[in-house]
């Protein structure tokens, strides 16, 4: 037996009933690894399972390092009895005391008690900073206190500046941290004139979290603290920055370089039409460019091409309600101008005055 780190993204909660748990690799792959084999379970920005196995090569695509930032997760398997319908074996829900089934309602044939097993990953959460701040600063760091900060006001730095980082932690996100000397911070709020002003004498590691809102988390130091893997860190965020600015710029180019090419292709009147009578069906005689508003949460004006045929009965067209719109690659501000007409095989633009709707049919009546 050897031990290897597999960096998974998520973990299942179940054992099956063969004591396996469900986890996913990071190019997206499901597999499930043996719960008895789970030796410890870390986590940042992902987990990372120490997993005993006697074949290391069929995970060596997954195999990794523990990240020196990773928490370390307390983890247990523990059984659980789940209440199941007899009839469609869905989870048994209760309203006050009366038991029903999500999908057979109150009125079903009882519940089977059904023995599970279930992984519990747990981490106290001031427990975790702690030990973040204690291998990032490496110094033993002990929790002090918390400021918040939300939109309504509460907290803000007035001596200092945190270095920006970026740390997904199991119970929160680290988006900041330093070491100050006497951190001074004002408490003021949107609907209150007064301002409060926070003083702590001494030298503490400070973190910016956010989980249910931000949080300045203030902890004591022992020790000379070290700041190279924080300034790393900062680097490395720094980096992802440029990267996605040039990728961002990168994609903002081809898109124009796109629109500029539809803006050639299809400011040509004629090379619309074009396209719009090729993607008819032999027996229309033409095409009908409808406008139509779409209601959500906010008004849409669709445009659809539908094929027409001319009617028997007068100089109009009509088409049919349950007639399928027609596929275009034409983009929408080029078939603007033909909204509420109709191209003719011939080429012809025919203004419609309105649609009235005759059974099955819609009528065209020429303007």
């Amino acid at each position: 037996m050897r031990e290897v780190v597999l960096k998974v993204s998520s973990v299942g909660k179940k054992l099956s009933s063969q004591g396996r748990v469900q986890v996913t690799f990071p190019d997206g792959k499901d597999y499930s690894l043996d719960a008895s084999r789970i030796k410890a379970i870390y986590y940042l920005n992902g987990y990372y399972v120490v997993y005993e196995t006697d074949n290391p090569e069929f995970y060596k695509q997954y195999t990794t390092q523990v990240p020196k930032l990773a928490t370390n997760l307390s983890f247990s398997i523990k059984e659980k009895i789940e209440e199941r319908c007899v009839t469609c074996h869905s989870l048994i829900e209760w309203d006050a005391d009366e038991p029903y089934c999500p999908k057979c309602g109150s009125d079903f044939d009882g519940w089977n008690e059904i023995p599970v097993k279930l992984i519990e990953i747990d981490v106290e959460k001031r427990a975790e900073l702690e030990e973040f701040a204690s291998k990032l600063f490496e110094a033993k760091c002990k929790y002090v206190d918390e400021l918040f900060r939300n939109i309504a006001g509460g907290h803000r730095p007035v001596n200092f500046r945190l270095t920006e980082i970026e740390a997904r932690l199991y119970t929160c996100t680290v988006d900041g941290a330093g070491v100050v000397q006497d951190p001074v911070f004002i408490e003021s709020y949107y609907d209150e004139i007064e301002q409060y002003e926070h003083k702590l004498s001494g030298r503490y590691a400070i973190l910016r979290t956010y989980a249910d809102g931000s949080l300045y988390v203030i902890l004591s130091v022992e020790g000379e603290p070290k700041l190279d893997t924080l300034n790393e860190l900062s680097k490395q965020l720094e980096e992802k920055k440029k990267k996605e600015k040039e990728e961002q710029r990168r994609r903002e180019e081809e898109r124009k370089k796109k629109e500029e090419e539809q803006r050639r292709k299809w400011s040509d009147r004629e090379a619309v039409i074009s396209e719009i009578l090729s993607k008819l069906p032999e027996w229309a005689d033409g095409a009908y460019i409808e406008e139509k508003a779409v209601w959500g949460e906010d008004a849409d004006i669709l445009i659809l091409v539908f094929p027409a045929k001319r009617s028997k009965f007068d100089s109009g067209f009509y088409i049919g309600e349950s007639w399928r719109s027609v596929p275009v690659d034409v983009p929408r501000r080029f078939l603007e101008p033909f909204g509420g007409k109709v191209i003719t095989r011939s080429r012809e633009i025919v203004e419609i005055k309105k649609a009235e709707k005759n059974g099955k049919y819609i009528n065209l009546k020429i303007a």
